[in-house]
Protein backbone atom coordinates (compact mmCIF):
# COMPACT_ATOMS: atom_id res chain seq x y z
CA UNK A 1 0.00 0.00 0.00
CA UNK A 2 2.97 2.39 0.57
CA UNK A 3 4.59 1.78 -2.30
CA UNK A 4 1.61 2.43 -4.38
CA UNK A 5 0.12 5.48 -2.62
CA UNK A 6 4.25 6.73 -3.05
CA UNK A 7 3.77 6.26 -6.70
CA UNK A 8 0.50 7.91 -6.79
CA UNK A 9 2.07 10.83 -4.87
CA UNK A 10 4.46 11.02 -7.90
CA UNK A 11 1.53 10.81 -10.79
CA UNK A 12 0.05 13.73 -8.39
CA UNK A 13 3.06 16.05 -8.70
CA UNK A 14 3.29 15.42 -12.91
CA UNK A 15 -0.31 15.97 -13.24
CA UNK A 16 -0.05 19.45 -10.57
CA UNK A 17 3.18 20.31 -13.24
CA UNK A 18 1.28 19.57 -16.27
CA UNK A 19 -1.46 21.80 -15.48
CA UNK A 20 0.23 24.57 -14.32
CA UNK A 21 2.19 24.63 -17.53
CA UNK A 22 -1.86 25.22 -19.27
CA UNK A 23 -2.27 28.26 -16.57
CA UNK A 24 0.85 29.89 -18.61
CA UNK A 25 0.02 29.06 -22.10
CA UNK A 26 -1.91 30.33 -24.86
CA UNK A 27 -3.92 27.38 -24.57
CA UNK A 28 -6.32 28.31 -28.05
CA UNK A 29 -2.85 28.14 -29.82
CA UNK A 30 -2.11 25.00 -32.03
CA UNK A 31 1.28 25.17 -30.72
CA UNK A 32 0.48 24.81 -27.58
CA UNK A 33 -1.41 21.32 -28.08
CA UNK A 34 0.86 19.39 -27.43
CA UNK A 35 0.51 20.63 -23.59
CA UNK A 36 -3.21 19.81 -23.22
CA UNK A 37 -1.96 16.35 -24.37
CA UNK A 38 0.48 15.98 -21.78
CA UNK A 39 -2.24 16.84 -19.19
CA UNK A 40 -4.61 14.63 -20.42
CA UNK A 41 -1.85 12.20 -20.20
CA UNK A 42 -0.96 13.10 -16.78
CA UNK A 43 -4.82 13.00 -15.78
CA UNK A 44 -4.76 9.14 -17.11
CA UNK A 45 -1.61 8.18 -14.96
CA UNK A 46 -2.79 9.78 -12.24
CA UNK A 47 -6.49 7.55 -12.21
CA UNK A 48 -4.65 4.68 -12.62
CA UNK A 49 -2.70 5.11 -10.01
CA UNK A 50 -5.35 6.20 -7.46
CA UNK A 51 -7.64 3.19 -9.02
CA UNK A 52 -4.51 1.05 -7.94
CA UNK A 53 -4.51 2.57 -4.45
CA UNK A 54 -8.06 1.98 -3.82
CA UNK A 55 -8.30 -1.31 -4.92
CA UNK A 56 -5.70 -2.53 -2.73
CA UNK A 57 -6.90 -4.23 0.73
CA UNK A 58 -5.20 -2.82 3.79
CA UNK A 59 -2.77 -5.46 5.22
CA UNK A 60 -2.50 -3.00 8.58
CA UNK A 61 -4.05 -0.25 10.58
CA UNK A 62 -1.63 2.51 8.97
CA UNK A 63 -2.77 1.16 5.36
CA UNK A 64 -6.59 2.55 6.29
CA UNK A 65 -6.04 6.68 6.00
CA UNK A 66 -3.58 6.64 2.82
CA UNK A 67 -6.99 4.20 0.91
CA UNK A 68 -9.68 6.70 2.63
CA UNK A 69 -7.49 9.94 1.07
CA UNK A 70 -7.07 8.52 -2.16
CA UNK A 71 -10.64 7.61 -2.36
CA UNK A 72 -11.15 11.38 -1.73
CA UNK A 73 -8.56 12.24 -4.30
CA UNK A 74 -9.97 10.39 -6.78
CA UNK A 75 -13.44 11.47 -6.10
CA UNK A 76 -11.81 15.08 -6.58
CA UNK A 77 -10.58 14.25 -9.98
CA UNK A 78 -13.65 12.80 -11.47
CA UNK A 79 -16.22 15.49 -10.30
CA UNK A 80 -18.05 16.85 -12.80
CA UNK A 81 -18.68 19.97 -11.63
CA UNK A 82 -17.69 22.53 -8.60
CA UNK A 83 -19.73 21.54 -6.14
CA UNK A 84 -18.97 17.47 -6.26
CA UNK A 85 -15.33 19.06 -6.42
CA UNK A 86 -15.75 21.14 -3.62
CA UNK A 87 -17.56 18.98 -1.45
CA UNK A 88 -14.79 16.00 -2.13
CA UNK A 89 -11.93 18.47 -0.88
CA UNK A 90 -13.92 19.75 2.18
CA UNK A 91 -13.92 16.14 3.62
CA UNK A 92 -10.02 16.38 4.28
CA UNK A 93 -10.78 18.90 7.34
CA UNK A 94 -14.16 17.01 8.25
CA UNK A 95 -12.50 13.91 8.99
CA UNK A 96 -9.00 15.09 9.11
CA UNK A 97 -9.29 12.84 12.73
CA UNK A 98 -9.39 9.19 10.33
CA UNK A 99 -6.77 10.73 8.06
CA UNK A 100 -3.81 9.86 10.20
CA UNK A 101 -2.16 7.30 11.93
CA UNK A 102 -3.37 5.98 15.34
CA UNK A 103 -0.23 5.20 16.58
CA UNK A 104 3.42 6.86 16.95
CA UNK A 105 5.73 4.08 16.12
CA UNK A 106 8.62 4.75 13.11
CA UNK A 107 5.92 3.50 10.61
CA UNK A 108 3.29 5.85 12.01
CA UNK A 109 5.47 8.60 11.39
CA UNK A 110 6.53 8.08 7.99
CA UNK A 111 2.89 7.14 6.93
CA UNK A 112 1.73 10.66 8.30
CA UNK A 113 4.38 12.48 6.36
CA UNK A 114 3.00 10.82 3.29
CA UNK A 115 -0.61 12.37 4.18
CA UNK A 116 0.66 15.25 4.75
CA UNK A 117 2.57 16.09 1.45
CA UNK A 118 -0.18 14.69 -0.29
CA UNK A 119 -2.98 16.86 1.76
CA UNK A 120 -0.64 19.60 0.58
CA UNK A 121 -0.96 18.40 -2.88
CA UNK A 122 -4.55 18.03 -2.86
CA UNK A 123 -4.74 21.54 -1.87
CA UNK A 124 -2.78 22.85 -4.57
CA UNK A 125 -4.56 20.71 -7.00
CA UNK A 126 -7.96 22.81 -5.18
CA UNK A 127 -6.23 26.00 -6.21
CA UNK A 128 -6.00 25.17 -9.76
CA UNK A 129 -8.01 28.07 -11.39
CA UNK A 130 -10.12 25.55 -14.16
CA UNK A 131 -11.98 23.26 -11.25
CA UNK A 132 -13.61 26.55 -10.07
CA UNK A 133 -15.58 27.56 -13.13
CA UNK A 134 -18.81 27.85 -12.11
CA UNK A 135 -18.44 31.30 -10.21
CA UNK A 136 -15.96 32.66 -12.88
CA UNK A 137 -18.35 31.99 -15.32
CA UNK A 138 -21.05 34.15 -13.93
CA UNK A 139 -18.76 36.64 -13.06
CA UNK A 140 -18.51 37.13 -16.66
CA UNK A 141 -22.10 36.85 -17.60
CA UNK A 142 -22.32 33.33 -18.57
CA UNK A 143 -23.71 29.97 -17.20
CA UNK A 144 -22.28 26.65 -17.68
CA UNK A 145 -24.39 23.65 -19.25
CA UNK A 146 -21.86 21.24 -19.85
CA UNK A 147 -18.69 19.93 -21.12
CA UNK A 148 -18.28 18.92 -24.70
CA UNK A 149 -15.88 16.82 -26.23
CA UNK A 150 -13.28 16.88 -23.64
CA UNK A 151 -13.19 18.89 -19.86
CA UNK A 152 -11.16 21.45 -21.91
CA UNK A 153 -14.37 22.60 -23.56
CA UNK A 154 -17.57 24.05 -22.65
CA UNK A 155 -20.93 24.97 -23.77
CA UNK A 156 -21.87 28.47 -21.82
CA UNK A 157 -25.82 30.47 -22.14
CA UNK A 158 -25.17 34.14 -22.78
CA UNK A 159 -27.20 35.91 -19.69
CA UNK A 160 -27.68 38.41 -22.30
CA UNK A 161 -29.03 37.17 -25.62
CA UNK A 162 -29.99 33.60 -23.52
CA UNK A 163 -28.36 31.77 -26.77
CA UNK A 164 -25.29 28.80 -26.57
CA UNK A 165 -22.19 28.60 -27.70
CA UNK A 166 -19.03 26.15 -27.11
CA UNK A 167 -15.86 27.79 -26.05
CA UNK A 168 -12.79 26.99 -24.07
CA UNK A 169 -12.10 26.00 -20.69
CA UNK A 170 -9.05 28.06 -20.68
CA UNK A 171 -10.64 31.52 -22.59
CA UNK A 172 -13.20 31.31 -19.58
CA UNK A 173 -10.88 30.74 -16.72
CA UNK A 174 -8.15 33.57 -18.17
CA UNK A 175 -9.82 35.75 -20.53
CA UNK A 176 -13.14 37.22 -21.53
CA UNK A 177 -15.16 34.74 -23.64
CA UNK A 178 -17.25 36.74 -27.05
CA UNK A 179 -21.11 35.10 -26.78
CA UNK A 180 -20.59 35.32 -31.24
CA UNK A 181 -24.57 35.76 -31.42
CA UNK A 182 -23.84 39.25 -29.21
CA UNK A 183 -21.14 40.04 -31.38
CA UNK A 184 -23.29 39.25 -34.74
CA UNK A 185 -25.88 41.44 -33.88
CA UNK A 186 -23.37 44.29 -32.84
CA UNK A 187 -22.06 44.07 -35.91
CA UNK A 188 -25.31 43.58 -37.97
CA UNK A 189 -26.07 46.71 -36.49
CA UNK A 190 -23.26 48.64 -36.93
CA UNK A 191 -23.49 47.53 -40.67
CA UNK A 192 -26.87 48.62 -41.16
CA UNK A 193 -25.68 52.04 -39.83
CA UNK A 194 -23.11 52.05 -42.90
CA UNK A 195 -25.68 51.16 -45.40
CA UNK A 196 -25.06 47.67 -45.65
CA UNK A 197 -26.10 44.08 -44.59
CA UNK A 198 -23.96 41.95 -42.68
CA UNK A 199 -23.94 38.44 -44.12
CA UNK A 200 -20.99 36.52 -41.94
CA UNK A 201 -17.57 36.62 -40.70
CA UNK A 202 -14.82 35.72 -43.17
CA UNK A 203 -14.15 31.75 -42.27
CA UNK A 204 -10.27 32.52 -43.25
CA UNK A 205 -9.56 36.14 -41.89
CA UNK A 206 -10.71 36.72 -38.17
CA UNK A 207 -10.85 40.50 -39.26
CA UNK A 208 -13.28 41.03 -42.03
CA UNK A 209 -16.69 40.22 -42.74
CA UNK A 210 -18.70 39.53 -46.13
CA UNK A 211 -21.56 42.31 -46.28
CA UNK A 212 -24.29 43.36 -49.24
CA UNK A 213 -24.28 46.50 -50.65
CA UNK A 214 -26.92 48.47 -52.03
CA UNK A 215 -26.26 47.58 -55.43
CA UNK A 216 -26.42 43.30 -55.02
CA UNK A 217 -22.99 42.96 -54.93
CA UNK A 218 -21.18 41.06 -51.84
CA UNK A 219 -18.24 43.15 -49.88
CA UNK A 220 -15.30 41.78 -48.03
CA UNK A 221 -14.31 44.51 -45.20
CA UNK A 222 -12.86 44.74 -42.31
CA UNK A 223 -14.92 45.11 -39.61
CA UNK A 224 -13.06 48.23 -38.20
CA UNK A 225 -13.67 49.75 -42.00
CA UNK A 226 -17.28 49.42 -41.19
CA UNK A 227 -17.06 51.01 -38.17
CA UNK A 228 -15.31 54.04 -39.38
CA UNK A 229 -18.48 54.28 -41.83
CA UNK A 230 -21.32 53.82 -39.56
CA UNK A 231 -19.59 56.94 -37.78
CA UNK A 232 -19.43 59.01 -40.35
CA UNK A 233 -15.49 59.05 -40.87
CA UNK A 234 -15.17 57.67 -43.95
CA UNK A 235 -17.04 56.06 -47.43
CA UNK A 236 -17.65 52.77 -48.29
CA UNK A 237 -17.25 51.84 -51.97
CA UNK A 238 -18.43 48.67 -54.35
CA UNK A 239 -15.13 47.56 -56.29
CA UNK A 240 -17.30 46.11 -58.92
CA UNK A 241 -19.35 49.14 -59.51
CA UNK A 242 -16.00 51.52 -59.72
CA UNK A 243 -14.43 48.88 -62.14
CA UNK A 244 -17.67 49.45 -64.45
CA UNK A 245 -17.71 53.29 -64.33
CA UNK A 246 -14.27 53.61 -64.98
CA UNK A 247 -14.65 50.83 -67.82
CA UNK A 248 -17.72 53.39 -68.82
CA UNK A 249 -15.49 56.52 -68.60
CA UNK A 250 -12.55 54.68 -71.05
CA UNK A 251 -14.95 53.48 -73.78
CA UNK A 252 -15.97 57.41 -74.14
CA UNK A 253 -12.47 58.10 -75.44
CA UNK A 254 -11.98 54.88 -77.30
CA UNK A 255 -10.58 52.75 -74.42
CA UNK A 256 -11.06 49.41 -72.68
CA UNK A 257 -10.36 49.04 -69.45
CA UNK A 258 -8.27 46.12 -68.89
CA UNK A 259 -7.24 45.87 -65.09
CA UNK A 260 -5.29 47.37 -62.14
CA UNK A 261 -1.79 48.46 -63.08
CA UNK A 262 0.80 45.52 -63.73
CA UNK A 263 3.10 47.55 -60.96
CA UNK A 264 0.01 48.06 -58.19
CA UNK A 265 0.31 51.41 -58.59
CA UNK A 266 -2.80 52.22 -57.15
CA UNK A 267 -3.24 55.41 -59.03
CA UNK A 268 -2.88 53.63 -62.42
CA UNK A 269 -5.28 51.11 -64.91
CA UNK A 270 -4.21 48.62 -67.45
CA UNK A 271 -5.83 49.96 -71.27
CA UNK A 272 -6.76 49.08 -74.38
CA UNK A 273 -6.89 52.00 -77.01
CA UNK A 274 -9.28 50.58 -80.04
CA UNK A 275 -5.72 50.51 -82.28
CA UNK A 276 -4.68 47.55 -79.94
CA UNK A 277 -2.16 49.27 -78.28
CA UNK A 278 -2.04 48.48 -74.33
CA UNK A 279 -0.79 51.20 -72.12
CA UNK A 280 -0.86 52.40 -67.93
CA UNK A 281 -3.02 54.93 -67.56
CA UNK A 282 -3.83 56.91 -64.62
CA UNK A 283 -7.21 56.77 -63.64
CA UNK A 284 -7.61 60.44 -63.08
CA UNK A 285 -6.38 61.46 -66.57
CA UNK A 286 -8.48 58.95 -68.49
CA UNK A 287 -11.99 60.40 -66.37
CA UNK A 288 -11.18 63.72 -68.23
CA UNK A 289 -9.81 62.29 -71.40
CA UNK A 290 -6.36 63.96 -70.77
CA UNK A 291 -4.39 60.84 -72.26
CA UNK A 292 -2.97 59.96 -75.90
CA UNK A 293 -2.31 56.69 -77.27
CA UNK A 294 1.89 56.03 -77.16
CA UNK A 295 1.23 53.82 -80.45
CA UNK A 296 -0.92 55.64 -83.07
CA UNK A 297 -1.64 58.89 -81.46
CA UNK A 298 0.33 62.21 -82.28
CA UNK A 299 1.25 63.87 -78.99
CA UNK A 300 4.88 63.57 -77.27
CA UNK A 301 3.65 60.29 -75.53
CA UNK A 302 3.52 58.71 -79.23
CA UNK A 303 6.75 60.00 -80.65
CA UNK A 304 9.92 58.21 -80.29
CA UNK A 305 12.04 59.54 -77.22
CA UNK A 306 15.44 58.70 -75.95
CA UNK A 307 16.84 58.24 -72.76
CA UNK A 308 20.05 60.22 -71.78
CA UNK A 309 22.98 60.28 -69.81
CA UNK A 310 24.71 64.16 -69.32
CA UNK A 311 27.76 64.71 -67.61
CA UNK A 312 27.64 68.03 -66.50
CA UNK A 313 30.81 70.15 -64.80
CA UNK A 314 30.02 73.92 -63.04
CA UNK A 315 32.97 75.28 -62.90
CA UNK A 316 34.16 76.96 -59.32
CA UNK A 317 32.34 80.57 -58.46
CA UNK A 318 32.73 82.73 -55.85
CA UNK A 319 32.94 80.47 -52.69
CA UNK A 320 31.51 76.91 -54.51
CA UNK A 321 34.39 74.93 -55.88
CA UNK A 322 33.96 72.94 -59.40
CA UNK A 323 31.36 70.75 -59.48
CA UNK A 324 30.57 67.62 -61.47
CA UNK A 325 27.29 65.61 -61.17
CA UNK A 326 25.23 62.63 -63.58
CA UNK A 327 21.80 63.82 -65.10
CA UNK A 328 19.76 60.94 -66.05
CA UNK A 329 16.56 61.81 -68.10
CA UNK A 330 14.36 61.74 -71.19
CA UNK A 331 13.82 63.75 -74.07
CA UNK A 332 12.74 63.80 -77.89
CA UNK A 333 15.84 65.92 -78.33
CA UNK A 334 18.45 65.53 -75.87
CA UNK A 335 20.78 67.87 -77.31
CA UNK A 336 17.80 70.69 -77.06
CA UNK A 337 17.29 69.49 -73.60
CA UNK A 338 20.51 70.68 -72.28
CA UNK A 339 21.50 73.36 -74.04
CA UNK A 340 17.97 75.20 -73.77
CA UNK A 341 16.38 73.81 -70.93
CA UNK A 342 18.45 72.69 -67.79
CA UNK A 343 19.58 76.50 -66.99
CA UNK A 344 23.21 75.94 -66.94
CA UNK A 345 25.89 78.81 -66.67
CA UNK A 346 27.44 79.73 -69.91
CA UNK A 347 30.42 78.52 -68.16
CA UNK A 348 28.67 74.83 -67.65
CA UNK A 349 30.36 72.29 -70.28
CA UNK A 350 28.10 69.21 -70.80
CA UNK A 351 28.99 65.81 -72.37
CA UNK A 352 26.74 63.23 -72.94
CA UNK A 353 27.59 60.08 -72.46
CA UNK A 354 25.12 57.77 -73.28
CA UNK A 355 21.92 58.41 -75.52
CA UNK A 356 19.40 54.97 -75.94
CA UNK A 357 16.55 55.02 -78.59
CA UNK A 358 13.25 54.36 -77.40
CA UNK A 359 9.53 53.83 -79.34
CA UNK A 360 7.82 55.89 -77.36
CA UNK A 361 7.78 59.00 -75.41
CA UNK A 362 5.20 56.58 -72.80
CA UNK A 363 8.16 53.98 -73.14
CA UNK A 364 10.88 56.42 -72.34
CA UNK A 365 9.22 57.86 -69.05
CA UNK A 366 7.85 54.69 -68.11
CA UNK A 367 11.21 53.63 -68.27
CA UNK A 368 12.96 56.70 -66.75
CA UNK A 369 10.81 56.60 -63.62
CA UNK A 370 11.13 53.02 -63.13
CA UNK A 371 15.35 53.52 -63.37
CA UNK A 372 15.04 56.62 -60.68
CA UNK A 373 13.27 54.53 -58.33
CA UNK A 374 16.06 51.86 -58.44
CA UNK A 375 18.93 53.97 -57.94
CA UNK A 376 17.26 56.08 -55.07
CA UNK A 377 16.53 53.00 -53.00
CA UNK A 378 19.25 50.92 -54.06
CA UNK A 379 22.07 54.10 -53.67
CA UNK A 380 20.70 57.07 -51.44
CA UNK A 381 24.29 58.02 -51.06
CA UNK A 382 24.59 59.23 -54.60
CA UNK A 383 21.28 60.98 -54.62
CA UNK A 384 22.22 64.94 -54.88
CA UNK A 385 20.09 67.21 -53.05
CA UNK A 386 18.82 70.09 -54.89
CA UNK A 387 20.35 72.90 -52.17
CA UNK A 388 23.85 71.51 -53.77
CA UNK A 389 23.38 72.46 -57.55
CA UNK A 390 20.28 74.60 -57.28
CA UNK A 391 22.77 77.68 -58.55
CA UNK A 392 23.91 75.66 -61.46
CA UNK A 393 20.83 73.46 -62.63
CA UNK A 394 17.05 74.69 -63.65
CA UNK A 395 15.87 70.96 -62.11
CA UNK A 396 14.60 69.59 -58.57
CA UNK A 397 15.72 65.99 -58.65
CA UNK A 398 17.32 63.49 -61.26
CA UNK A 399 21.03 64.68 -60.59
CA UNK A 400 23.75 61.85 -59.07
CA UNK A 401 26.84 61.70 -57.67
CA UNK A 402 29.80 60.54 -60.91
CA UNK A 403 30.42 57.56 -59.20
CA UNK A 404 27.25 55.96 -59.96
CA UNK A 405 27.81 56.50 -63.65
CA UNK A 406 28.81 52.68 -63.67
CA UNK A 407 25.69 51.16 -62.48
CA UNK A 408 23.62 53.80 -64.55
CA UNK A 409 25.23 52.36 -67.79
CA UNK A 410 25.07 49.01 -67.03
CA UNK A 411 20.96 49.82 -66.12
CA UNK A 412 20.91 51.74 -69.26
CA UNK A 413 22.58 48.59 -71.10
CA UNK A 414 19.85 46.34 -69.99
CA UNK A 415 17.09 48.72 -71.25
CA UNK A 416 18.66 49.02 -74.52
CA UNK A 417 18.70 45.56 -75.05
CA UNK A 418 14.87 45.04 -74.15
CA UNK A 419 13.60 47.99 -76.05
CA UNK A 420 16.08 45.77 -79.18
CA UNK A 421 14.25 42.81 -78.26
CA UNK A 422 10.93 44.10 -78.28
CA UNK A 423 11.25 46.13 -81.77
CA UNK A 424 12.69 42.91 -83.18
CA UNK A 425 9.34 41.17 -81.89
CA UNK A 426 7.33 43.77 -83.79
Amino acid sequence: MVERFAFMQAALALYLDAERDLAHSGAWDPACDHWLRDAEAARTALAAALDAVCATGPARAQDRPLRQLARIARVMLLATDEAEFAQAHGLICEFSAVLRCPGSGPIDRHVDEMLAEARRQLAAFAALPDYAPEATAAAKGFRILARVHDRYHLLLRCRTCRRDFPTKLFVLMRGQPLCPHCLAARRAALAAEAGVAFLGPDPDHSAYGHYLAPCGHILRRQFDLIARVARGETGLRCETCHAAREAAEARRFGWQRLGPCPSRRPNYRLYRHRCGHVQRVAQANMLWGQCDCAGCGQSWSARPSFLYLFEIHLPARGPRPARDYLKLGYSAHPVKRHRHQLGLPPEASVAVLRVVAMASGHAACACETALHRQLRRAHPDAVVPRAEFADGINVTREIYRPALRPVIEAALDRIEADAGAGAAAS
